[in-house]
């Protein structure tokens, strides 16, 4: 038993260590932060007896201080940033996508793009296909704990050690001269092509002289030596994510450019934007380091701060051309670090399409751009300019900001059906007409194979936002027959993409792809189990099964990192067990429309429920009946007004129908209706009560 702590003493409350029951705490966010705190003053008292004991000239840093106010978690093992997570450790599928998204990038705040709500949904979905129809669980922590062969995972590795290097820096003993400049052509092929935000030729010259002339002034710059030391550790974390290799060296880089990040951020704005990016890119990969949403929000208010969002700037116009240039490339690549992570976490964005002024950078390759404009160069272009693709990426970025604006925005509730349908088909317009437009011929790599390289991984996001266009949202709370066609067919080619990439080496096994894929996952499982015709029938022609097979397989590859993967790997084959079973015993539905009474002309294609009725999202028939009939049970249990269309004997043959209580819609004081009909249809979809699914 642990002695009852101050902190519960002054609160007077019991203590949480002496209530504590299971084999792993929960422990208060507050307390875990006061220990956080003193763990940092400790460290800046320890670094101010060290600078005592060195001579002036030795480069101690103090970055700390510094990096914990960026990072939630700061100087831990990334392992541990998940303890604090789902206070009442539950296994649901929304405490484990909130553990995907969260443990990486932020705090305990999600929105409606980050598919949360959708979690929720399909979590509701799965009860469907439990006999009992309880709510579906993820597997036990013990049954997913990760192979012995994953002890070089990111997650098993020890914070790297603190180096405080005198000057001039003697990088050979650090890493050889060829190794470097392969990670850097590393980088430039991988993470450069991306965001452009670095200068190549002045970085490789640098480079290549710290093995000769390290003594040089320039060199001895602490913006300089972060900046080399962060580009070999994105490359090599870069590099570990396609093989699933051992991360130890990316960290070790890591640690030494943290010693100069400090120095970097008091550099003057681009450069300490510069920095900021550079730690972004690593935090895409690895979870050691400072966190990614509040990283984001630091760059954008640098970069707005410093107009780099307007071309009114003061002495913009003065500026030679590549300066500009060069601040353009520098604030849209910050623009599409905040547009990945703010949507994947469904917060509001760093900066709002309609604050922007600038244009965006030129589709140029950086030996193109002068002081005074661009010269093309004579000789044939076999293949796109190095710019083509992330000036791609911008439009896709874009269009991904507009599908989170006007699709997942509440304020579109009040729109008709025609207004929903019309919005809906233009941003699909915007992502055929964007996959389409790829650059082409691609770029070729000569270090890695880069995933944007490829086809496929166009075609992988392609899928990826149509499943974000289509899934059930505000706009679309409730799906017709046809969206979730859409849905089925969008998440099983985006699993096949993946797989692809996977065979090609070109897939990057990182935090964030584990959330999409997990995303999509659900996407198919939901749409799977929300058809209205008789689940054995659909099973027998759909591919869903060996989709999420193909998924589960996957997942388990994530497993060699990622812990979590093999939740979610356990998720997919227990629904995959279940699907399997009514299909190997020939079970019907007795919702099928062959098993319902109701006459098809009396809820028409087109019928919607009252325009005065009190929900914001419209419940539109599909012309399925068994689909329509359940539509309208739903609304009339919770008392939504109704056209009463149904005769008398038409009533008399509609089975019996309650909700079922373990639902859970909020409550009698529900305000949204159309919501609770998409859970409750979720949850059944046609299945009785008496039907073991």
């Amino acid at each position: 038993m642990l002695p009852q702590c101050g902190g519960c003493n002054a609160a007077k409350e019991l203590c949480s260590f002496q209530a504590q029951t299971e084999d792993s705490g929960v422990f208060p966010v507050a307390y875990v932060r006061g220990l956080e705190a003193r763990i940092r003053e400790l460290e800046e008292g320890t670094i101010e007896a060290r600078r005592g004991l060195r001579q002036q000239e030795f480069d101690a840093s103090s970055t700390d201080h510094r990096v914990s106010s960026l990072s939630s978690v700061p100087s831990i093992n990334p392992s541990t940033q998940t303890t604090v997570a789902s206070p009442g450790g539950s296994n649901t599928l929304e405490s484990e996508l909130k553990d995907l998204s969260l443990e990486a990038t932020a705090d305990r705040y999600l929105g409606q793009s980050s598919g949360l709500s959708f979690a929720r949904l399909t979590q509701a979905v799965l009860r469907r296909l439990q006999p009992d129809h309880r709510v579906f669980v993820l597997g036990n922590e013990s049954a997913c704990r990760p192979p012995s062969s994953s002890a070089g995972a990111p997650e098993a590795l020890p914070s790297a050690p603190r180096h405080y290097a005198r000057q001039p820096l003697n990088l050979g003993a650090i890493i050889s001269q060829d190794r470097a400049e392969h990670l850097a052509q590393c980088y430039w092929d991988h993470s450069h092509s991306l965001y452009p935000f670095l200068r190549r030729t002045p970085f490789m010259a640098n480079l290549r002289r710290m093995y000769y002339h390290a003594g040089d002034y320039d060199l001895t710059s602490k913006t300089w030596l972060y900046t080399m030391f962060m580009v070999l550790a994105i490359a090599s974390t870069a590099a570990s994510s396609l093989t699933l290799g051992d991360e130890s060296e990316s960290v070790m880089y890591f640690g030494h450019a943290m010693n100069y990040f400090d120095s970097a951020l008091g550099s003057g704005v681009t450069e300490a934007l510069s920095a900021i990016l550079l730690q972004v890119s690593y935090s895409f990969f690895n979870k050691v380091g400072p966190n990614t949403w509040y990283l984001v929000g630091v760059g954008v208010r640098l970069a707005v701060g410093a107009g780099l969002h307007t071309n009114s700037a003061q002495g913009m116009q003065a500026m030679p051309f590549d300066v500009r240039e060069y601040r353009r490339r520098l604030f849209f690549s910050l623009y599409m670090m905040d547009r990945v992570v703010s949507v994947s976490l469904g917060r509001p964005f760093g900066i709002q399409d309609d604050d922007i002024e600038v244009d965006v950078f030129e589709s140029a390759d950086e030996e193109e751009i002068t002081p005074t404009g661009i010269v093309r160069q004579s000789h044939l272009q076999f293949s796109a300019p190095a710019a083509a693709v992330p000036l791609h990426i911008v439009g896709l970025r874009r269009i991904c900001g507009r599908i989170f604006k006007q699709v997942y925005s509440t304020s579109q509730g009040g729109l008709n059906a025609e207004d929903r349908d019309t919005i809906q088909r233009k941003l699909h317009r915007e992502l055929v007409d964007w996959r389409r437009g790829q650059p082409f011929p691609l770029p070729r790599s000569t270090s890695i194979p880069v995933p944007h390289f490829a086809t496929a991984w166009y075609d992988l996001n392609y899928y990826q936002h149509v499943l974000m266009l289509y899934r059930p949202s505000p706009l679309f709370p409730v799906l017709n027959v046809t969206k979730i066609g859409i849905i089925v067919d969008s998440s099983s080619m985006f699993i096949r993409q993946v797989t692809i990439m996977q065979l090609e080496a070109r897939y990057a096994f990182n935090w964030l792809n584990l959330f999409a894929v997990f995303t999509a996952i659900l996407t198919l499982i939901y749409a799977t189990t929300a058809q209205p015709e008789p689940m054995p029938a659909y099973l027998r022609t759909s591919t869903a099964i060996g989709d999420l097979k193909t998924a589960s397989g996957i997942l388990a590859i994530f497993g060699r990192k990622f812990t979590s993967a093999l939740k979610c790997k356990h998720l997919v084959d227990e629904v995959v067990m279940m699907l399997e079973k009514p299909l190997s015993n020939g079970v019907t539905s007795s919702y099928s429309p062959e098993n319902i009474a109701i006459n098809s002309s009396i809820i028409g294609r087109h019928d919607a429920m009252e325009s005065g009725s009190n929900t914001a999202y419209p419940v539109h028939s599909t012309g399925n009946p068994s689909y329509d009939e359940l539509q309208r049970r739903v609304v009339s249990a919770v008392d939504v007004p109704m056209h009463n269309t149904m005769s008398s004997q038409d009533e008399t043959n509609v089975t019996p129908f309650e909700l079922p209580p373990d639902l859970g819609l909020f409550g009698s004081d529900i305000d949204d209706i159309g919501n609770a009909a998409a859970h409750f249809m979720a949850s059944g979809f046609g299945a009785s009560e008496a039907l073991d699914m």
